[in-house]
């Protein structure tokens, strides 16, 4: 399980971090509650250049149409400019209008700001001025179109720095209360790179944290459009990649799920002369021997047909293989994400033997998976039905460890272990919960008490270590060249501070299974931090591992997720972008937690806007 940052979300957007998940701050929604200041004053002549000419979402020929349009018509050159009905220059009645703006006279503010505009005898500095106050007025009257459009008029006529810092931060306010939350955070962005060190830094931590919360909402809006358009189209029935499906079969062992001896190409040569029930049955066998060639693909299909065809089974023994086939079809769709068929299918199953242990144990996997607390109840059942099954003392000590009870789990898994489970997974599992009762131990320690308690805890947490690398001896001893041994070693070591034996494990994993990318992804990831005191980072190194691990695995989401971090370390925002949609495009949403499904999105989010801010000249810097 990926481990997350106690850090919080502020500053993620900003930054680039490597691990995996973060957790996020509060969800509360800041907004200033003062969304409009009191009318702004003429700008000085000798005010500071503000950056590169951007894109204001406004064309010159746009603004000069807009600026036109508010002139009165001109008789002849000659001819002086009519005072407006206030009576007086642009400026005299832009300053009643701030009167009236600031007396909460919001349309005497805005019908004076009008004249002023339509009199028009300042220039275009003065006119930028005139078209941000009247924006402002717009924000207070709920004219939202209105305040966006004479503000995108007022940033195409190049005002200073001052009022076009005004005028991004008053159009910011007008998209956000028009619900343009996008347009909103490209705004504020904009507002937060203009700032410099002569900020305040209660201010520049106050347009943080607004960004942080408008980033989770347009990530929000994302994440409900993502799920509205999948439901709405076909369901991607897709199965996980191959380096997730191999540990989860690997789960099961063998005593209570042997595999099919007969090869798929003999049992096929049988299926071209069978029907009816011997068809069923085949159908089931030659799916059973496709799951231990580890050749997934088909497997659903002929399962289906499986028990379509053993449906009417009467005697024992076809009935024994219609459960079996079910058995498998329910887990299927549980790995096809299909969770309420797959609960379904489960059901079907204990409805013609509620001891059917198998399905107790499968169904409790995926209300696991749902967070349904029922899983507890199924787990319980099958273990007072088979306590010695090692099937079932694994699946429940992966419960257990997930409910952050590591003893119990560890109890479990050696247990497994000791029933004779065919696989090595109960090792690797072992090692895990050891390891994390490691880690208890440590905190514990680290937390205080009287000076024997601390060191006996100091100590425990070292045994607990030794014991979670000893069960990984154990497994490399029994299970010779299983990669997965080694990838599981290496992990372990890198959590002892054995950094140079942690990368001897994953290169032999590696050696041992090259259409594995995790080897791969921990070595790059190993490469981006320093191992030693005073060492520094390998990026080129690290960046190249990772990439061969998405060329192996497009799937690796890991490894993509690290390239974005990457590329957002480096700047390179329009490659982070890519690099985090494509987690988001091959990950399935069940498989997904929703607080990790929510920070790729911010991610991304963050990626796509401060790509277009470098590319519109303004980079956000850390005050």
């Amino acid at each position: 399980m990926a481990e997350t940052s106690a850090s919080g979300l502020s500053q993620q957007w900003k930054v680039a971090i490597a691990a995996a998940a973060v957790a996020g701050a509060g969800v509360a929604l800041y907004y200033m509650t003062k969304s409009a200041s009191e009318g702004d004053s003429t700008p000085s002549s000798a005010g500071a250049a503000g950056p590169a000419v951007i894109n204001t979402k406004i064309s010159a020929a746009a603004a000069t149409a807009a600026v036109a349009a508010a002139k009165p018509a001109a008789a002849a050159s000659t001819t002086p400019k009519p005072a407006g009905a206030a009576g007086g220059t642009s400026l005299e009645i832009k300053d009643k209008g701030n009167k009236s703006f600031k007396a909460k006279e919001f349309q005497s503010a805005l019908r004076l700001y009008s004249e002023a505009i339509a009199v028009n005898d300042g220039g275009d500095k003065v006119l930028s001025v005139l078209f941000n106050n009247r924006a402002a007025a717009h924000v207070m009257l709920k004219g939202y179109a209105q305040a966006i459009d004479d503000c995108s008029t007022a940033l195409g006529l190049g005002p200073d720095a001052d009022i076009k810092k005004k005028a991004f931060k008053r159009r910011a306010d007008a998209y956000f209360h028009a619900k343009r939350y996008r347009d909103a955070l490209h705004d504020y962005m904009v507002c937060r790179a203009m700032m410099t060190s002569a900020d305040k830094k209660v201010v520049v931590q106050k347009e943080d944290k607004r960004i942080d919360n408008l980033l989770r909402k347009v990530s929000k809006g994302e994440i409900s459009k993502r799920a509205a358009a999948a439901a709405a189209a076909p369901a991607d029935r897709s199965l996980p990649a191959l380096n997730i499906l191999q540990p989860f079969f690997y789960g099961f062992s063998r005593h209570a799920n042997p595999q099919e001896a007969a090869s798929v190409e003999s049992i096929t040569a049988e299926l071209a002369s069978a029907s009816g029930l011997a068809a069923g049955i085949l159908k089931c066998r030659r799916a059973r021997a496709l799951i231990a060639a580890e050749n997934y693909a088909g497997v659903f299909d002929e399962l289906v047909s499986a028990c379509e065809l053993l449906a009417g089974a009467e005697d024992d023994e076809t009935k024994l293989h219609y459960t079996v086939a079910l058995t498998w079809k329910g887990t299927f769709f549980h790995l096809r994400g299909q969770l309420k068929e797959a609960i379904e299918t489960f059901n079907q199953i204990l409805a013609i033997d509620d001891t059917n242990v198998e399905a107790l144990m499968r169904r409790a996997m995926v209300y696991l998976d749902q967070s349904n607390p029922a899983c507890e109840a199924d787990y319980k059942r099958a273990a007072k039905l088979a306590p010695e099954s090692p099937s079932v003392l694994y699946h429940r000590g992966q419960y257990l460890l997930l409910s952050n009870q590591p003893g119990a789990a560890a109890e479990d898994f050696k247990k497994s272990i000791q029933c004779g489970h065919t696989s090595f997974m109960p090792y690797m599992a072992l090692s895990h919960a050891l390891t994390a009762l490691s880690h208890q131990k440590s905190a514990e320690a680290q937390q205080g008490g009287n000076g024997v308690s601390k060191r006996g805890k100091q100590a425990s947490s070292v045994t607990l270590m030794q014991e979670a690398l000893s069960a990984l001896d154990d497994a490399a001893a029994k299970f010779a060249g299983v990669a997965t041994v080694y990838l599981y070693k290496g992990q372990v070591l890198e959590q002892a501070d054995r950094a140079a034996d942690a990368e001897k494990a994953f290169k032999m994993a590696h050696k041992l299974d090259k259409t594995n990318p995790m080897p791969l992804f921990h070595l790059g990831a190993m490469a981006l931090r320093p191992t030693k005191p005073g060492g520094a980072p390998n990026l080129v190194q690290g960046v190249a591992l990772l990439e061969q691990a998405v060329k192996i695995e497009p799937q690796c989401g890991p490894a993509l997720e690290h390239l974005g971090h990457i590329s957002m370390s480096t700047k390179d925002y329009v490659k982070a972008e890519y690099w985090f949609s494509q987690v988001l495009k091959q990950a399935k949403s069940h498989a997904m937690m929703p607080d990790q499904l929510e920070m790729i999105h911010i991610f991304k989010e963050s990626a796509s806007m401060q790509a277009q801010l470098k590319s519109e000249g303004y980079a956000i810097k850390d005050i």
